[in-house]
């Protein structure tokens, strides 16, 4: 008898549909592709470790906490980092997901996603919604510019807390050049319309929660972020050696930056 349920068992269980696998199975890291509106898995994931950002302190300390509480299912903020070129926004981001990652029980996706594919977000929210997953949607260098104002706008609304809020599983980070979001269009004599689109740009910046400011660096700074990358990447060579170069090569890049002392530690 016991061998006969057991065959009726195995028999039910090959009647049965396949279990549905869902795409975010298929990693952690995945970016948009607007043809097929779907997420496609990265197969290898660039990012500097988080230990090795050096400079930036205040800024991982926020953004790792917030990160943590949001994968803990307790409530996060959406973040807005903005400031100077290079100066470690991306690389905070990435870092942060993969730090927090490690620790947490449940994996979290990266889901990267470009401002001109934000259209489709509603579409993306509906995609993740109830999923057993959670999703940081990362938009690097977000601005906006006349051609841009039905997103602008959606975006506003969405991250307000409107009727088409983000679900509690997914959370927002963007990076910007730019403090407001907008870029300028407006004529010189037009100081009006100045205003209003610097008025829209804070209306949408206020309603990330976070609101992460990075500056420009100076010469000891940029020296030790070097130094870390030297380190990092395991090299054998002497400081007094590579100083005066990392010098010249700052120079040359007409900037001090947490991308350029990268680009020099490759260099090296």
């Amino acid at each position: 008898m016991k061998l006969f349920m057991q065959r009726i068992a195995d028999a039910l269980e090959r009647m049965a549909p396949p279990k549905k696998v869902s795409a975010f199975d298929k990693g952690d890291v995945f970016t948009f592709n607007e043809n097929g509106k779907v997420f496609e898995p990265v197969t290898s994931f660039n990012y500097v470790p988080f230990e090795y950002l050096i400079g930036i302190d205040r800024q991982k300390s926020i953004m790792l906490e917030n990160t943590e509480r949001f994968l803990e299912g307790k409530r996060a903020n959406n973040a807005l980092l903005w400031g100077a070129r290079g100066c470690g926004k991306s690389s905070l981001i990435k870092a942060v997901f993969q730090k927090a990652n490690e620790m947490a029980k449940t994996k979290a996706c990266l889901l990267g996603i470009r401002k001109n594919d934000l259209k489709y977000l509603d579409e993306v929210i509906k995609m993740l919604e109830g999923h057993s997953r959670k999703f940081i949607i990362y938009c690097d260098d977000l601005c906006f510019d006349e051609n841009d104002k039905d997103v602008f706008r959606y975006l506003k609304t969405m991250l307000d807390g409107g009727l088409n809020a983000m679900p509690d599983n997914v959370i927002l980070y963007a990076t910007s050049n730019r403090r407001h979001l907008i870029k300028g269009g407006r004529r010189d004599d037009d100081a009006i319309g100045a205003k209003e689109d610097t008025d829209e740009g804070v209306a949408l910046s206020d309603r990330f929660g976070l609101w992460i400011g990075f500056h420009e660096i100076n010469q000891d700074e940029y020296l030790q972020i070097v130094d870390g990358y030297v380190k990092m990447f395991g090299l054998d060579v002497k400081k007094e050696e590579y100083v005066p170069k990392a010098l010249e090569w700052s120079v040359t890049r007409g900037a001090r930056s947490g991308r350029v002392a990268y680009q020099f530690a490759k260099s090296l």
